[in-house]
Formats: C-alpha cells, structure tokens, sequence
C-alpha cells in the first residue's frame, strides 16, 4: 500500500506539469492616422494583440512604448500629451488600465483584470484585435512618429488569468514611423506576383509596406487582359492596417483548364473607395490527373535573387497553420530586420526584403542570415547584399 501511495504522489507533479502548455503572444500596431481636433493636430493608433491560438484568457498584459520626444514631446503621460482608453477586448468595470512615463520618451500602459475568478476575463484571440487606443497630441508635424516597442522589458510580464501562468514567448516588433504632416497611412503596394504552388494552383502574393483605413484586399481574374470584364472571385481578404511590411496569399482552387490567366488586385478602403493593381498574368498548363500530389513540408526556401541589391525574395512553405517570425542578422549577431505573420492555411509563401533595417536605413552590403521560426520548426540560411 505504502508503494502504490508512493507512486500516486511521483505521478501528481508530473500530471500537473504536463497539463500547462505555454501559449505565445504577439503586439502589433494598426489603424495609425494622423487627426484634428480643435486646431489641434493628433496621432492614432491601436496597439493590437493575438496569440498561438484562442485557448486562453488574460489577466496582466503590459506594453512599453517607445516614442519621438521631437514630434511628441517628453513625458507625454506628465504633459498630458497622451489619452489611452480601452480597446474591444478591455469591458468596461472588468480592466483597469494603468499608464506611466517609463523614461522620457517612452511610455507605459498595462491593463489588469479586477474581477475574482477567470469567468469575465477576455480570451485572448488569435487574430489581432484591439487592446488600447493611443493618442498623442503632435508638438511637431515636420517629424515622424518613430513608435516602436521595448520588447525586452515587456517579456515575463504577460499573465493569463490565473494570475501565475506566463504567455511565452512575447513577440512585439512591430513599429510605426509614418510622417506626422496629416492624413492617414496609403496603402504601398512593393510588388504583386503569381506563381504555381506544389498543388498545381495558382498562388498570387503580394506585399505591402504600410496600410491605414484600408478593409481588404479582392482578387478578380480573365482570360485576357481586360479588367472590365474579368471577374470577381467573391472573397474579401482583410487588411492588417500597420506600417510594418505585410505578405498576403490567395490561391486559386476554381481552375480547371488550361490557359493564361490575368489577375487584378483591389484594395478596398472603408470609405467604399477602391485601387486596382495589375494585371498579372499567369500560364497554368495541364498535368496528370492521377499524379500524387506534392506534399507540402515546413521548409525555409533560398532567397531569390542571391546575391541581391536592393532588394530579395524569401520564399517558405507551411505543412500546417502556424504563426511565423522571420529575422534577419547580420554577421556579428545583431538583429536588423524582423517580420511577423499569421498563416491561417498551409501553403507556399514569400516575404520581400528591401534591404533596410527597422528604422529604414538602407544596410551595408556584405553577408546576411535569415531565420524562420514557426512553431517548433527552425531554419537558418545564408545571403549576400551586394555594392
């Protein structure tokens, strides 16, 4: 009896332990514009948050962000330079938000669940949504915004809503460095390609280097070069809104003969105003039927062009769903250039890289290494920035 009592209690630490699995959590920005309001000039933004999944709800979750003490002043919380309410996943009498000058030009906010029990807390989801809304009177309008995080600090310091457990890893990257003279951030399309993936479709990635008040992307698509009458393939694929470089896919399932095809883009803003871009074309050739399909792995692709100036593709492919983070190093170690994103199907997917570092300086040319991370899988490989 005393061995089977004995056995029991080993296996309780071990049941407990198994039983936590620690989810990641991800800070961005989006819907960054520039507002006036009684002869008074300001800059907005949503600091959005998501994790690994929507398994978790969150009690203590703190940012720390930096600013341009030039456009913005220092000690914008002392000044009284910054408002912060809460966002759609703070309810009201549920969060309390707490907001500090955590140096001269950087600024705290936290948010902390009062409520006993975990019932009321919000679920942490996992696509970006709004935790707080900032914003910041503009002391000078021939500046930038120079918004980023402090990601080291903010590590350790994300709670679910137990109280105890940690969010890891703590992902906050994203920055905001848009011109403060008015108006909101365009949509900047950096390119627009088609190609065929291991299905045999057609695959359409573009990327985008910043996006404010912009709803979502459509595809329409002909047989000739002719957008009047091509047609709309009746999906709408939502905008991420932020400055930070974004890739999109659409693959198209629907084609079933061969030919070439000529693709569109449309950005849709929220007014009901709409861009196009394209076309592009693409020639989708027949294969066999009966040919087993290629599986898709997780593997980091080789940078095309390289070497490269001024700027490359790095392509990948996802086996599952997964969150991704792709970091460029050079070759002292030191981390130059950071992209996130969030695939919500498998696929083959690119990022392109223009050859400047999170503060948009242009980088020297030399030896670069690029890292994938998406889920447990890990890749590094090597590239070279020409003269």
């Amino acid at each position: 009896m005393k061995r089977f009592i004995f056995l029991i209690l080993a296996l309780i630490p071990t049941m407990v332990l198994a039983q936590f699995v620690p989810i990641g959590i991800y800070f961005t920005f989006a819907n960054a514009e520039v507002t006036q309001s009684e002869g008074e000039s300001y800059y907005e933004f949503d600091v959005m948050i998501h994790g690994d999944n929507d398994s978790t709800k969150f009690a203590e979750l703190q940012a720390l962000i930096w600013y341009n003490s030039d456009a913005f002043g220092e000690s914008i919380k002392q000044t009284g330079n910054v408002t912060i309410t809460p966002g759609t996943l703070l309810p009201q009498y549920f969060y309390r938000i707490h907001q500090n000058d955590n140096d001269l030009n950087r600024l705290f906010v936290s948010c902390e669940y009062v409520i006993e029990g975990e019932e009321l807390a919000s679920v942490l989801p996992a696509t970006p949504a709004s935790l707080f809304h900032i914003k910041i009177r503009i002391q000078d309008s021939n500046q930038t915004s120079g918004i980023s995080y402090y990601e080291p600090h903010m590590r350790n310091q994300q709670f679910y809503a137990n109280h105890w457990d940690l969010y890891n890893p703590v992902v906050a990257q994203d920055y905001l460095n848009d011109p403060l003279s008015g108006g909101t951030v365009p949509v900047v399309l950096s390119s627009f390609t088609a190609a065929i993936n291991p299905r045999g479709n057609i695959l359409l990635t573009w990327v985008t280097q910043t996006e404010s008040n912009c709803l979502g992307y459509r595809i329409f698509r002909n047989q000739e070069d002719d957008l009047a009458n091509a047609l709309d393939l009746q999906t709408l694929i939502n905008a991420t809104n932020t400055s930070q470089q974004q890739t999109y896919c659409f693959e198209d399932q629907e084609l079933q003969e061969e030919g070439e095809f000529f693709y569109w883009l449309q950005s849709v803003d929220f007014t009901g105003e709409s861009t196009f871009y394209g076309p592009i074309s693409m020639i989708l050739e027949g294969h066999e039927t009966d040919a087993p399909e290629a599986p898709l792995v997780n593997r980091l692709h080789n940078a095309y062009p390289n070497p490269f100036n001024p700027s490359t593709t790095i392509s990948y492919s996802l086996q599952h769903p997964s969150a991704v983070m792709l970091d460029i190093y050079n070759t002292r170690g030191q981390k130059v250039r950071s992209f996130t994103a969030q695939h919500y199907q498998a696929g083959l997917f690119s990022i392109v890289w223009d050859g400047k570092d999170h503060s948009g300086r242009k980088v020297p040319s030399g030896i670069y290494y690029y890292r994938l991370q998406a889920g447990s899988y890990r890749e590094t490989k090597k590239m070279v920035m020409n003269k």
